[in-house]
């Protein structure tokens, strides 16, 4: 009897391992073969799948990786560092083609059919994707993350707290803002002709003290806290980041110091949203727009404390960040193009005098400042890509997509596309956003297109504005012959060793 339940066990065991087996051979070989074949049918190629190399993630990660040690000529051809896996590929496989993150198929495609009905998807098919888990566990699970009815209601209660009444409100708390870094830089100035200051990391904390103030009315220092934890937890993301599953818990000591910030930065954040709630009169920001649907839709359309911590932490690192790096490139190309610097100046001075501080109808007539942000967007944008995935079997355009297909829109080799913007592509010219000479603009979305477009993108290009004419008006200045020109991509495209500039103070 015994020896017939030993038996019995071990054929239930030998099953258990043969169907466990049937799943993982059908994971890892025969449905990546079967969709290798689908694409390749459709006329499309990429790497060959590799089960050891998991995917062409290890190949990616490898690629990735070199490139944050090469240092690049002082010009705008930065795919070799800054995508460098889809720099390689579309030259051997043509601008469209099918590689592998793990057992997961990805589509990169800038077909421009293909990459508008993914873009403007309003069915449901198309869904935003999981990021690295470290990453997610840094942003929470706010309106980046969601999909389908809890993207909506987010969406929903978020979009108010940015509309034009209230970025008219938000001018004044820019204007302090500004203020404060021309009086930092200025103390400088008085102590030398001219000095050195790496602007990316101004330019920080000037965006964190905006989205702080404009959308959270936090302090400057609890803004500045919330931010500093979260730069480090993504930077523990940047240095643990592996498409190895599981490969994250190998480093426990890092991984317990990750679970530590995040349980700071969710006490920052539970600090300051009971705070607000105990306020008789609530501004119409972001934080109060978001109280204020939980009040009046409580159980029946709001969001919770735990949704509202998430939101504040998405908003807090992607409205600075964003912001931060758009300012970033924008002074390194100013600081190359002395002419520009001058043509921007003569604009603002013209607009505002030497001393007047922009107001919200002042900052519509710079239109020299705004072409010369759109062309840092073209040429550095933040997001170098955006990645979607198709949740049902689906068509775009003339391609069929099967269900679970990540599709990867490549917004940088499209920003710098001869075909679309000419073959001075790599070229800084501000002239292509002159009026009427907009003709490539449907290719051009930096912050995004369609119903998923970036709900902050007026709030960055306001403070942007901003803030480059109270420079301009106070300092002229070049870059650094300590700048080394290495961009780099995790989330967004930033300059890894900083921008430093040496700033002159204009005499009056």
């Amino acid at each position: 009897m015994e020896l017939e339940l030993e038996w019995a066990w071990a054929c239930v065991f030998a099953g258990v391992l043969c169907i466990m087996m049937g799943h993982l051979i059908k994971s890892v070989w025969l449905e990546p073969k079967r969709i290798t074949e689908y694409f390749r049918a459709q006329g499309f190629e990429g790497p060959p799948y590799k089960i050891l190399g998991i995917g062409n993630g290890v190949e990616i990660a490898r690629l990735m990786n070199e490139a944050r040690s090469v240092a690049l000529p002082l010009d705008n051809n930065i795919m070799p560092v800054a995508l460098p896996f889809y720099h390689l590929w579309s030259k051997l496989y043509g601008s469209s083609f099918l590689c592998w993150l793990g057992s997961k198929p990805v589509w990169c495609t800038d077909d421009p059919i293909a990459v508008k009905e993914v873009l403007m998807n309003k069915n449901g098919v198309i869904e935003t994707t999981n990021l690295n888990p470290w990453i997610r566990e840094a942003l929470g699970r706010g309106i980046l993350m969601l999909n389908g009815s809890d993207w909506e209601r987010h969406r929903r209660i978020v979009i108010p707290a940015f509309g034009v009444d209230n970025l008219k409100e938000m001018v004044s708390r820019i204007n302090e803002s500004a203020r404060n870094v021309i009086q930092r830089w200025a103390q400088k100035e008085s102590t030398w002709d001219e000095f050195e200051l790496d602007v990316f990391k101004e330019f920080k904390i000037f965006a964190a003290d905006i989205i702080g103030t404009t959308s959270f009315g936090s302090d400057p220092g609890q803004a500045k806290r919330i931010i500093e934890l979260l730069d480090e937890q993504i930077a523990l993301a940047i240095a643990d980041y592996s498409f190895v599953p599981g490969y994250r818990y190998l480093f426990l000591k890092r991984r317990w110091r990750s679970m530590k910030l995040n349980r700071e930065i969710r006490k920052c954040m539970t600090e300051l949203v009971e705070g607000r709630k105990k306020m008789a009169k609530r501004d119409n920001d972001l934080l109060g727009s978001m109280l204020e649907a939980d009040r009046k839709e409580a159980g029946s359309g709001g969001l919770s404390t735990e949704e509202i911590i998430d939101e504040c932490k998405t908003f807090f690192f992607a409205g600075h960040e964003s912001t931060a790096v758009l300012l970033a490139w924008t002074f390194m190309l100013l600081g190359i193009h002395q002419e520009w610097q001058d043509r921007a100046r003569a604009e603002v001075l013209k607009v505002l005098g030497t001393e007047r501080i922009p107001s919200w109808s002042d900052v519509n007539k710079l239109t020299t400042v705004g072409m010369i942000l759109n062309e840092s967007l073209r040429l550095y944008p933040p997001a170098v890509a955006i990645v979607r995935k198709a949740v049902k079997d689906c068509k775009l355009g003339s391609i069929c997509i099967p269900k679970d297909t990540q599709i990867f829109v490549p917004l940088l080799p499209m920003n710098h596309s001869e075909t679309i913007w000419g073959d001075d592509a790599e070229k800084f010219d501000p002239n292509r956003f002159s009026e009427g000479s907009e003709k490539a603009l449907g290719s051009f979305f930096p912050f995004g297109k369609g119903p998923r477009a970036c709900v902050g993108q007026k709030l960055a290009l306001l403070e942007s504005k901003i803030l480059m004419a109270m420079i301009l008006q106070n300092f002229s200045f070049h870059l650094s012959q300590n700048y080394i020109h290495s961009p780099v991509v995790f989330i967004t495209l930033y300059p890894q060793h900083g921008v430093p500039i040496i700033l002159h103070a204009l005499k009056r």
